[in-house]
């Protein structure tokens, strides 16, 4: 039997399942993916988080749609989160009300209950659909 090995990251906008890395975000128009050049997969980050993809031409995003069709669609991994706020390690510090340290990895329930939370509904159906992944996301 082959031992279990369970991948980490910090990156906050999520990872390769395999690898716990993101090598690029690209656009195509105002959504934003992460890939993974080393397996060819990408997930969704979300739409309008970043102002770069104003500066982008069509070419760029065509490029960037091209570029999709040869990766495969993942569920990205996300770095552990705080209970209390639902905020990831890093500068977790500067924004949680009770930072005692605790991080705990991100799991359906976590998710559930920062978007029952938290008041930005935009913010929290994104961080909901990014977890749960567009169809199956309960919310």
């Amino acid at each position: 039997m082959g031992e279990i090995v369970q991948i980490a990251t910090d990156v906050p906008f999520g990872a390769c399942p395999t690898c716990g890395r993101c090598h690029r975000i690209i656009n195509i128009e105002r959504a934003h993916f992460g890939i993974c050049k080393k397996h060819k997969v990408f997930w969704t980050i979300g739409s309008n988080l970043f102002s770069g993809w104003r500066d982008q031409t069509e070419q760029n995003w065509e490029r960037n749609r091209v570029l999709l069709m040869s990766y495969r669609e993942v569920r990205p991994i996300f770095p552990p989160y705080c209970k209390r706020c639902g905020h990831a390690g890093g500068n977790h510090y500067d924004f949680c009300r009770y930072p005692d340290g605790t991080l705990t990895p991100l799991t359906d329930e976590t998710v559930r209950k920062i978007v029952r939370r938290t008041k930005e509904i935009s913010l929290a159906r994104d961080l909901a659909h990014r977890h749960f992944g567009g169809a199956d996301c309960p919310f």
